[in-house]
C-alpha cells in the first residue's frame, strides 16, 4: 500500500492529521478533520455545544443512530427550551436578525427534499457557531450565469428512460466541449443548465482507469445518480431520444478548472479545501474515478472546490484482482501528488 500519508502531512501542515487505513488512491485520503470544513454538523456523544469530539453523519439516512437523534433534539429546544418548529424561528432569535432578514437568508439556498441538510439543520447550525456552515456552500442557489438569450442551435426530441410515452424537447445551445466521450452545450431555455450529449456510436467509455463496455444510457445514468448525490435532488436529469443518444441536462457548475487558474488565484488553506472536497465525496460513498485538473472547478465566490463528470470506481476497485488493485494505486497516488503540486502553484 502506498505509503503517502506522513508526506502529505507534512505538506500541508502540521494542524492536519491525514488517517487511511485502506489503500490511498482508492479511499481518496480522507477522512480528514479540518476546522470548519467538515460536510456534516459536528456531533457530540456528550453535550451537544461541544465541538472536540467530531462525528461524520451519512446524508439522507433516515435511520439515524441514536447519538444523532439525542443531538438534534437538544438543539432543536430554543431560549427558555421552548420548542421552535421553521429556520425562520430559529434565525429570528440570533443577534441581528429580523424575521424579514431570515427569510431572505434562507431563501438564498434550495435544500435537497427529504434530506438530513435541510434550512432548519442549516438554521441550528447558524445558531450554534455564528456562521454559514460550510456544507451549505453546495445547496446556495447560484446567480444567473448570463441573462442574455441563447441561440437554438439544435432541439431534439427525447423522453425519460423509465417513461419513454412522454416526450419532451431539449433546446441545445452553444457548445461547450467536444470530446471523444461527448459533447457539451448549453441550455439554451436555461443558462444555468447544461446538457451533455453522450453518442452512441463507437461507444465504449473510459471510466477513470478503466474501459468498460456500457450504454450511453447506462453510463448517463450512473453520472447522474453520482451528480445528484453531491449536488441535491434533481441536479441532474436523463432523456434518450430515438436513436438512443443520451443526454444529462444538469445544474452549470460555477467556477474555472483547475487547469486554467493563474498563480495567485488560490487562498493559502486551498489544499485544506480541496481535501474537504474529497471528505465529502467519501461521505457520500464516492470514490472520483477520474480526478484531474479540468474535472476540478474553483468557485471564487463561495472559495469551494467543486467536483464534475463524476464517476464511481469503488466497486470496480474493489472487485479486481490485487494485481490491477496495486496498479491502480500508483496511478491514483502520482494523480494525487499531481493536483496538490498544482494547487500548491496557483496559490496567493
Amino acid at each position: 500500500m502506498p505509503q503517502a500519508v506522513a508526506q502529505y502531512s507534512t505538506a500541508i501542515g502540521n494542524d492536519v492529521n491525514i488517517s487511511v487505513s485502506q489503500p490511498v488512491a482508492r479511499i481518496s485520503l480522507p477522512l480528514v478533520s479540518l476546522h470548519n470544513t467538515c460536510v456534516s454538523p459536528a456531533i457530540n456523544t456528550g453535550r451537544a455545544d461541544n465541538l472536540s469530539d467530531e462525528k461524520r453523519m451519512p446524508p439522507n439516512d433516515n435511520s439515524l443512530p441514536r447519538e444523532i437523534v439525542d443531538w438534534t433534539s437538544n438543539r432543536e429546544a430554543g431560549l427558555g427550551g421552548r420548542k421552535r418548529k421553521a429556520a425562520v424561528s430559529v434565525l429570528e432569535e440570533q443577534d441581528g436578525f429580523t424575521k424579514e432578514s431570515a427569510r431572505q437568508l434562507l431563501a438564498d439556498y434550495k435544500f435537497p427534499d427529504n434530506s438530513f441538510y435541510s434550512d432548519y439543520m442549516f438554521a441550528l447550525d447558524v445558531e450554534q457557531t455564528g456562521k454559514i456552515p460550510p456544507w451549505a456552500g453546495r445547496f446556495k442557489k447560484w446567480p444567473r450565469l448570463d441573462d442574455g438569450s441563447e441561440e437554438i442551435l439544435q432541439t431534439v426530441r427525447v423522453a425519460k428512460p423509465d417513461f419513454p410515452q412522454h416526450k419532451l424537447k431539449l433546446n441545445l445551445g452553444g457548445v461547450l466541449s467536444k470530446g471523444g466521450y461527448g459533447e457539451v452545450y448549453l441550455d439554451a431555455d436555461d443558462k444555468d443548465y447544461l446538457i451533455k450529449k453522450i453518442p452512441i456510436e463507437n461507444f465504449t467509455v473510459p471510466v477513470g482507469k478503466y474501459f468498460i463496455e456500457t450504454t450511453p444510457i447506462e453510463s448517463a445514468l450512473h453520472e447522474a445518480e453520482m451528480f445528484n448525490r453531491y449536488y441535491g435532488e434533481r441536479a441532474a436529469m436523463v432523456f434518450v431520444d430515438k436513436n438512443n443518444n443520451a443526454y444529462i441536462r444538469m445544474y452549470r457548475v460555477p467556477g474555472k478548472t483547475l487547469g486554467s487558474l493563474s498563480p495567485g488565484s488560490l487562498p493559502d488553506d486551498a489544499k485544506q479545501r480541496y481535501v474537504d472536497m474529497i471528505e465529502k465525496l467519501n461521505n457520500i460513498g464516492i470514490i472520483h474515478d477520474d480526478l484531474h485538473s479540468e474535472n476540478i472547478l474553483w468557485d471564487v465566490s463561495s472559495r469551494l472546490f467543486y467536483p464534475i463528470d463524476i464517476s464511481d470506481g469503488r466497486d470496480r476497485y474493489f472487485s479486481s484482482d490485487t494485481e490491477r488493485k496495486d496498479e491502480i494505486n500508483e496511478l491514483d497516488e502520482n494523480d494525487w501528488y499531481r493536483i496538490l503540486a498544482q494547487i500548491e502553484g496557483r496559490k496567493q
